[in-house]
């Protein structure tokens, strides 16, 4: 039950993401700076 919530939660701002993201780098980008994703760098 848990799960079905959170994909519900997290539906939409990620549809919204992939069709607002020009291209594939821009919407890497954009979910990495949303969730704290820096790729290893501490900055």
């Amino acid at each position: 039950m848990a799960n079905t919530l959170v994909n519900k939660l997290i539906h939409p701002p990620t549809a919204a993401l992939k069709e607002s993201a020009e291209d594939k780098d821009t919407l890497i980008s954009t979910v990495r700076r949303f969730y704290g994703l820096n790729g290893g760098n501490d900055t």
